[in-house]
This record gives C-alpha cells, structure tokens and sequence, in this order.
C-alpha cells in the first residue's frame, strides 16, 4: 500500500465537463504564470534560505550546549589574563570543531537538496508519459463498431440523396437554358432575383444567373 500524498502537493487546476455515454470528462492543468520566477527561488533557496536557516540553527544548539554545560558543571571561576588566553583559546579550538561539523552538515544537506530537485524533475518527468498514457489506454469514447459502422452507411445512402437531387435540379437547370434559348424575345426574370431561385449549393445566382460547379463526391 502507497503512503498518502502530502496535502501539500496538490497543485494546478482540476475541471470536469459532461462527456459521450454519462462518463464525465477531467482536465488537468499545471500552468504558472510565475514559473521563471519559481525556478529562480529554487535556485536560491540554498543561500536565501536554508543555509541562514541552519546556520541560526547551529548557534542555538551551540548557545544551549554551552548552558546546559554551565547548568551540568557549574558556572566558571574568575580568571587572571593566562586564564583568559587559555579559555579563548580553547572556545576558539571549539567553535573551530563544531564549524567544521556543521560544514559537513551544510554540504550534505545541500547534495541532498539538488539530489531532491533532480530526482524530482524525473519523477514527474517520468509520470508525465504514464499520465499521457492515460489518455491513450482509456479512450472517453462510448460509440461500438456497429454504431459507427452504421453512422457510414447512412452517409453514404443520403450522400447518394443528395447527389440524386443535385441531378435532377441540373437537369432543371439545363432545360432553363433550352427556354431562354429557344424564347428569345419573351422578357425571363434576371440575377439576382427570388423568382430565379438560389443556387445548387444553396449560393447566390451570379449575375449571369451561372452557378458554380459542383464536385461530385464519391
């Protein structure tokens, strides 16, 4: 069983809309509007932020480690100038040790950070294409062979309507021609005019009353 993700993590914008068959459609979006300004701070983080962080940490541990000490052992005597050079030079020898600890502390954590950033970019680089996927393995279509086999075989029976009556209003058409030719002297109605009638395509007569030609489709 996977752990649950961190609450934290939910980002972008999620929308469902109605789709095919009663199945609802989902949409993800991850868009930033900053995003240059995001991998800049990622960047920083680093330096802005963790390292002060740490290091404000180290002086607390080494501020409480001190007075737990004077709390354990007592509080220190007076003492003469040999006395002094010597406590200085031992707290200098301490804080010397306890930088170089902290050092290693500062170095792994920032390793473990940018190994963090990368292992994270590949993550999602990686899930990115299992996401994708997704969409590929689960079509939202609904409709079976039979319907779509069906869906064609009504285009082509009312395909073959159309070019049906686009014949038959051509050989109106062309008889229309014969008229006027044949009936020179009687006044027919000119283009445009509603008495003409559009064209084949449902197109505006031009003004010789031609239409344009029609593509048969097979």
């Amino acid at each position: 069983m996977s752990a649950a993700a961190p609450a934290d993590l939910d980002f972008g914008t999620k929308t469902t809309t109605e789709g095919h068959g009663g199945q609802t459609k989902t949409a993800y979006s991850y868009d930033l509007e900053n995003l240059d300004q995001v991998q800049e701070e990622i960047l920083g983080f680093y330096q802005e932020e963790a390292k002060p962080f740490i290091e404000k940490h180290r002086s607390q541990v080494y501020e409480a480690a001190l007075a737990e000490a004077e709390q354990k052992y007592g509080v220190l005597l007076e003492t003469c100038d040999e006395g002094t050079k010597c406590r200085e030079d031992i707290l200098a020898s301490m804080k010397s040790s306890m930088s170089a600890q902290w050092a290693t502390i500062l170095t792994e954590f920032k390793k473990n950070v940018e190994g963090a950033v990368s292992q994270t970019r590949t993550i999602v680089s990686d899930g990115w294409e299992a996401l994708v996927q997704c969409e590929i393995d689960h079509d939202c279509c609904s409709y079976s062979a039979t319907e779509w086999s069906n869906n064609q075989i009504n285009i082509k029976k009312y395909n073959g309507l159309i070019q049906g009556a686009h014949d038959k209003w051509f050989e109106f058409e062309q008889r229309r021609i014969e008229l006027e030719q044949e009936c020179p002297d009687v006044k027919f109605p000119s283009c445009p005019s509603s008495e003409m009638g559009p064209c084949w395509d449902g197109a505006d007569r031009k003004a010789d009353c031609s239409c344009a030609i029609r593509q048969v489709v097979a």
